[in-house]
């Protein structure tokens, strides 16, 4: 089918040409309006060379082959999408050698990182699943070529292009990815984190951290949901549970391991085997020890990586795990002011 493609966008090329030939002895065609349409010819040549480089990355590496066919298994079962429109498919393959050179060696695919593409689409056309079919195909190549848990991809808006819509959007797929890992001998298993979603957006909108530096003399969010747990509702951010799809997720907190979760109360959920807790991260400083697969959140809040030491640890700059906490570095729990009661000694590398 891609090679198919290919060879369309050559035929769609040919009568492009065919066409700047003609135009040049029609009076009514300009010189700036030759220039414009053969500069526009020459892009489109240069993404069918993109979209072949593509082809040959899944045609040479097996481990992107299979990412590229967990992704569209993953889309299958999400159901209501039962074909991929042209753009889109197209725009997913020509971004392939960009992300096999993370693995191999592909000096093509590390040209394409200085690579930018505008997705340039009328809205209700499918934009979204378009990067999210790679953010999908990429978190499925992370997991297949060792890499365990950890931050895939980052979507930054502004805050009033980052609608809670967009948010369902993500958790609806990024769950059905996550119920096929379990099925995917190799990434499944209890060393492999789940594929999971987090909501970073800062103080605004949702907590920094559930508890308090040392004495700071002010009253910790903890506290507040203690003495008031219906506070809690006002940080529901993915209403529909992405797992059983009903209006059933209510939040909750989970003192033990200082977590504002969305729990799925569907008794017939798939997730209620482990108390419908869902993979799905709201709290910034949960943000920073549990890593979430793929966060979607505002532009500024990558201003923190100048003040705040866990931003880090979005970039795989942890060193250790809390058995109660999450992921740390420099030996000190995250959650240091819980107050964590692990040793230092009992952390799991």
């Amino acid at each position: 089918v891609l090679h198919a493609i290919a060879g369309a966008m050559d035929r769609y090329r040919a009568e492009w040409e065919k066409l700047i030939a003609q135009r040049h002895s029609d009076p009514a065609w300009t010189s700036e309006m030759l220039e414009a349409a053969q500069a526009d010819l020459g892009a489109f040549v240069e993404e069918i060379a993109r979209f072949r480089r593509g082809i040959q990355a899944l045609e040479c590496y097996e481990t992107m082959r299979e990412a590229f066919r967990l992704m569209n298994q993953t889309f299958v079962n999400a159901s209501r999408y039962p074909s991929w429109r042209l753009f889109q498919i197209v725009y997913i393959v020509t971004q392939l050698p960009a992300i096999a050179a993370r693995e191999y060696d592909d000096p093509a695919g590390q040209d394409d990182w200085d690579w930018v593409d505008v997705l340039w689409f009328p809205t209700g056309g499918g934009k979204t699943e378009a990067y999210l079919g790679l953010i999908v195909c990429t978190a499925f190549f992370d997991r297949l070529r060792g890499k365990r848990g950890g931050v895939t991809a980052w979507m930054r808006f502004p805050l009033r292009l980052l609608s809670l819509q967009q948010l369902q959007r993500l958790a609806d797929i990024m769950a059905a990815a996550e119920l096929l890992r379990r099925q995917t001998p190799g990434i499944n298993g209890p060393t492999f984190d789940p594929f999971s979603v987090a909501y970073l957006v800062g103080s605004g909108n949702t907590p920094n951290r559930l508890t308090e530096y040392g004495a700071s003399g002010r009253v910790s969010w903890l506290d507040r949901f203690r003495q008031n747990p219906q506070v809690m509702q006002r940080f529901l951010t993915i209403p529909r549970c992405p797992f059983c799809h009903q209006q059933t997720v209510k939040m909750d907190l989970e003192e033990a391991s200082v977590r504002l979760v969305h729990r799925c109360t569907n008794p017939q959920c798939s997730e209620a085997a482990t108390g419908g807790v869902l993979p799905i991260f709201v709290v910034d400083n949960e943000i920073y020890r549990y890593l979430p697969t793929v966060i979607a959140g505002t532009i500024d809040k990558v201003t923190a990586v100048g003040y705040e030491r866990k931003f880090s640890h979005l970039f795989g700059a942890v060193t250790h795990r809390c058995p109660k906490h999450g992921y740390l570095s420099l030996g000190e729990c995250t959650e240091k002011y819980a107050p964590c009661d692990v040793r230092p000694g009992d952390f799991i590398p």
